[in-house]
Formats: C-alpha cells, structure tokens, sequence
C-alpha cells in the first residue's frame, strides 16, 4: 500500500498517451508520404509488421545500453527499408524519422481515464512525467493532447543520460523534485522498468496492468487508470 506521497511521477507512452493507437497513424501518414507511390510492391500491412519488429528490439538494445539514441533513431527505418531491399542515404532516413517524430507528436488519443485521473490527482499532489521517450517529442505529444498543464517535471531519457531501469534516470528525477526518494510515487505500464526498478531505486510504486486482469501478488496494481482514486 502506498503512503506518505509528496511527489506522483507518470510514465508518458503507454500509461497516460495511447502510444499504440497513436504510432500507428503517424507510422501510416509516414508510409504513405515516402513509401507508397514510391515503391509500391511494398504493402502497409507488411511495412508496418517489419518496422514494429525492427523498432522492438531496437530499444530493448538502447534499455540495455548496446546502442545509442542516434542508433536507435536511424536504424529503425534504416533497416526496415533494407528488409525490401531498399537502400537509402542517410539524409533521407533522417527526414523520415524527423517526420514519423513530429506527426507521432500531433496525435492526441489518451488512455481512458487520463484526463479525469489528473484533474483529481492534480489538486492534492504534485505531479511530473519520467520517461524514455525524447524530451521534444515528448513535449509536443503532452500539449497536443493536453495534459501538459498538469506536470512541474518532465524527466527523460536523453536529458538524464540515463534510460529506465538505470537507477541514474530515477535519482536524476528525485533530484529534480527536491523530494526524498520515499515519498515519491511512480506509475507506469512496464512492470520490469517502471515499477520494480523504481522501487529498487527507492521509490513507491503502482504498476498499470491495462492488458489483462491480472493484479501481482506483490507489487500494487491497477487495470484501470481510474482506480487511482480510491489509492490516492
């Protein structure tokens, strides 16, 4: 049972902004502007299976320090493209994902809950994001859809030189709220890098478990966003 809250940190994709529904519009405003009338053997439906399993292990390489963000950047489309053979410059890989980035950043779609969950926590606590995504991005995405007004401290991965579950990025927060470690509570949807590296990290935490039912024996879950209310 969490106690003793000064501070609330959220995790951003996945746990407040519907990253899911969100990438894939922005993935097929992407496919359509450079792929489609330019090599059209390559269907959506196979692009995005590529690039979604392309872009997967790519960051499970960046959480495990193998790669770089600038890696991580370029090759996701890089090697996606390479997969149809397909060979692209750098330039032009950059101009993709300089695209798919800001036009990911427009979309507005929120997990259910969100905004209602934020306007009662807001008025008792204050409130800041953590996360793994890139600072500007990450910006962007929170004013489109919204819930910018609500946060104090946004805390990345690229700010803090430190990706999740690097204790680094969590003490870098702590630091930035000028609160103890204890009595600061963080929520996110990834079990393994949100919640118990947090709390190895020594902070409070509450894992969103919205893809099944399932509550762990050990750790304080939640399947909805809305049953922080009666948490908190």
């Amino acid at each position: 049972m969490v106690k003793n809250i000064d501070f609330i940190f959220f995790d951003l994709d996945h746990t407040l902004w519907d990253f899911e529904s969100n990438s894939k519009i922005a993935l097929k405003n992407t496919f359509d502007k450079f792929v489609q009338n330019r090599y059209p053997l390559i269907t959506y439906k196979n692009y995005e299976q590529t690039y979604e399993a392309i872009n997967l292990d790519l960051w499970d390489k960046y959480r495990k320090k193998l790669i770089t963000v600038e890696d991580l950047k370029m090759k996701r489309f890089k090697n996606t493209f390479e997969k149809f053979d397909v060979r692209l410059n750098d330039s032009a890989i950059e101009e993709i994902n300089e695209f798919y980035l800001f036009d990911l950043s427009e979309q507005t779609a929120l997990i259910e809950h969100t905004e209602y969950i934020l306007e009662k926590l807001s008025k008792k606590y204050e409130l800041g994001i953590l996360t793994n995504g890139f600072k500007e991005t990450q910006i962007r995405k929170m004013k489109n859809s919204g819930i910018d007004k609500y946060f104090s401290v946004l805390v990345s991965s690229d700010e803090a030189n430190a990706i999740k579950p690097d204790r680094k990025i969590f003490d870098y927060a702590v630091n930035e709220t000028k609160h103890k470690h204890e009595n600061i509570l963080y929520i996110g949807d990834d079990l393994e890098n949100d919640i118990i590296a947090g709390k190895k990290a020594g902070l409070q935490g509450i894992w969103l478990n919205i893809l099944s039912d399932e509550r762990h024996p050990e750790v304080e879950t939640i399947l909805s966003l809305k049953e922080l209310e009666t948490l908190l």
